[in-house]
């Protein structure tokens, strides 16, 4: 029991994972509850059957693959996760291409629709107020753009450029919730956004639905900037 609570203290990775079973004569509830609580993964007592064992081992290394497994997976989602937005990025924006695209291929898609955006001056935001200032801004304008689309995935793919993949509920919405977009913008948090919905007639592959949505962005764009200059 003692030897258990050591190893499980030391500072090493594997310390806390490795399987530790007893085998022991003592079979009585209190022991196998003392070794339970001394961090032991299970208690066999005396004289061992071989089933029993095989079983105790088996059960000890589909637990630390599971626990391996789970680590992974935290792991993959953090390398898939904008560090300042907490959105995906880049890297995840292109796996869910890639998916698309294996979809649009065997003709199992449901309507869908690309939105691309981005958040205007923040460059103007850098240069005059410091990076705080515009890293405050890109959090702002995720925070605005995941509120709306929640039920669609959401990815920074570049520094001041977002795009959204718009399905079921957002995708049957999506003039509804442009409006709500547009209406929580200001002064100070002004995003252009172009969307393009999927045309199996023309749209062979991701990236045609996703340039149409990007030239629609630029439009609004160049419209909003036009309006700022009037103003």
């Amino acid at each position: 029991l003692e030897a258990t609570k050591e190893i499980r203290s030391l500072a090493r990775t594997e310390a806390s994972v490795i399987p530790i079973i007893a085998i022991t004569a003592n079979a009585f509830e209190e022991d196998i509850r003392n070794s339970m609580n001394a961090g032991m993964n299970a208690h066999l007592t005396k004289p061992l059957e071989m089933n029993q064992v095989i079983k105790t081992l088996l059960s000890c290394m589909r637990m630390r693959s599971v626990k391996q497994a789970e680590k992974l997976k935290a792991a993959l989602s953090q390398a898939n996760r904008d560090e300042l937005t907490r959105v995906g990025n880049r890297t995840a924006f292109i796996e869910r291409q890639r998916k698309i695209e294996n979809e649009i291929s065997s003709g199992n898609l449901q309507g869908f629709a690309v939105c691309m955006c981005d958040v205007n001056n923040l460059k103007i935001t850098n240069d005059t107020l410091g990076h705080k200032a515009g890293d405050e801004l890109l959090i702002n304008a995720s925070r605005i753009i995941c509120t709306t689309y929640q039920h669609s995935p959401v990815f920074r793919i570049g520094g001041d450029e977002f795009a959204i993949f718009l399905y079921g509920q957002d995708f049957d919405n999506r003039e509804e919730l442009y409006k709500k977009f547009t209406s929580q913008l200001s002064e100070n948090i002004s995003i252009a956004m172009g969307m393009a919905v999927f045309n199996s007639a023309i749209d062979k592959n991701i990236s045609d639905v996703t340039k149409r949505a990007d030239a629609e962005m630029y439009i609004t764009k160049k419209i909003m900037k036009q309006k700022a200059k009037k103003n």
